[in-house]
Formats: C-alpha cells, sequence, structure tokens
C-alpha cells in the first residue's frame, strides 16, 4: 500500500537526500584521480578527464572571444568546445545577402552588372555563396551568359541556349539605354551555390554579370539574389 501521508522536514535534522548530498561534495584532494599539481585547481574550475586522471580546467578558456565583441551586421556568435577539448572558444556566425527585383536588358555581348555587394567578411574562413536568378533569352540559336565575380574573379559561368523563345514579352530597362522588349514570355530559374575556402577578413567584392552571345538579341535578367553564411568547418 502507497504511503501518502505528507513529507514532513526537521530543521533539527538532516534528510537523507542532504547526506546525498554531502557524500558529494568532496574536497578534490581527496579524489585519487584528479591530477592537483600540472595545474592546480582555483575557484570556478571544471575538471576533465584525460583518460587517466581528472585535471582541472581553469575558468579562464572561455574567455578567447574577442573583447569587446565587435558589432557586425548580421553577425550572431556561438560557444563551441574547441579542438583540443580543453574548454570553450568562440564561433562568429555570419550571413549576408543582395536582392534585385527589376528586370534589365543587355543586347550587347558585353557584360553588365545586375547585382552587386560588397560584403564585409568578419574573419578569416569558408563561405558558401548562393546565387539565384531569373532570366530569359529570345533566340533559340544564342546563348545567355550569367557569371558571378568575386574580386574580380570569375567564381562561375553559366552558358545556357533556351529551347523556346517564343510568346509576347514585357518592357523592361535596356542596359543601351531606353526600353526594350524581352522578345519572349518564357522564364527560367538558374541557381548556384560555390564554396570559397580561407577567405580573408575585408571587403569581399560580389558581382552577378549578364549577356547574350549575340547582339541585337533580348538577354533578359528578371530578378536575382545573392546569399553568403560562413561554414563552421
Amino acid at each position: 500500500m502507497v504511503d501518502r501521508s505528507p513529507l514532513i522536514i526537521d530543521g533539527s535534522k538532516k534528510s537523507e537526500f542532504d547526506k546525498d548530498v554531502d557524500d558529494l561534495l568532496i574536497d578534490w584532494g581527496n579524489l585519487n584521480d584528479v591530477d592537483m599539481t600540472s595545474t592546480p585547481p582555483i575557484n570556478t574550475n571544471a575538471a576533465i578527464f584525460d583518460g587517466t586522471n581528472w585535471t582541472p580546467v581553469r575558468g579562464e578558456v572561455i574567455t578567447q572571444a574577442p573583447d569587446p565583441i565587435p558589432a557586425l551586421a548580421n553577425t550572431y556568435y556561438t560557444l563551441q568546445v574547441n579542438g583540443a577539448g580543453t574548454g570553450l572558444t568562440y564561433f562568429q556566425e555570419f550571413e549576408d545577402f543582395a536582392n534585385r527585383t527589376d528586370g534589365l536588358i543587355n543586347q550587347t555581348t558585353a557584360f553588365e552588372t545586375f547585382l552587386q555587394k560588397d560584403i564585409q567578411i568578419p574573419a578569416l574562413g569558408n563561405y558558401a555563396i548562393t546565387t539565384s536568378y531569373i532570366w530569359s533569352l529570345d533566340n533559340q540559336a544564342s546563348d545567355f551568359r550569367g557569371r558571378l565575380l568575386a574580386n574580380s574573379n570569375t567564381i562561375f559561368e553559366h552558358r545556357q541556349e533556351p529551347k523556346d523563345s517564343a510568346g509576347g514579352g514585357i518592357t523592361l530597362p535596356n542596359t543601351g539605354g531606353g526600353n526594350s522588349n524581352t522578345g519572349t514570355d518564357q522564364r527560367h530559374l538558374a541557381s548556384n551555390t560555390f564554396i570559397l575556402e580561407n577567405v580573408p577578413s575585408g571587403i569581399l567584392d560580389l558581382d552577378f554579370e549578364f549577356t547574350g552571345s549575340s547582339d541585337n538579341q533580348s538577354a533578359t535578367v528578371y530578378q536575382a539574389s545573392i546569399m553568403i553564411r560562413r561554414l563552421k568547418r
């Protein structure tokens, strides 16, 4: 039969719970597998097991983040165990983006910039860059060309011949001035993700450019976005 009577605490006597807690509060020096000499413990220390002994870990190992932490837009900080397993360090997460939704026509074979942004890279690391855009070309015998540049270096180039160029187009600004018609109702979506390794801190200039392989054809970009984020490994 279960005893459902209330628990009465006698303030003059220790409960069994208190005794159990006291048993856990053992002085470090009384533990024969704790290394007390290599790293003498101080207040607030923790301990890690090295396979043989427990070694105190000084609390200050968690203060490896810069002080003060720099206030960067779209930047986040998280704590993680460092590679040696001896404490905590910080990882500076980072993400940023650029977006443009008004269309543009290029009727030359020269690349023209559709979307550009200078990214402030916070720290040396590896970064993933995703570029997405909607394009069309009003000639099945020519190629649409799009490319992403990072500090004037080509990261990727997309070259594709459309399979259909029919339908009525829409009027958009032309890189040569004035407005033109896109010459087709087709819309093609492209998306690419690339990894840039060991990117140093500082400005990273990202440019998405486009053109056609023939003059007097309407290579068109309707919208584009660039997203960048730092990778943890």
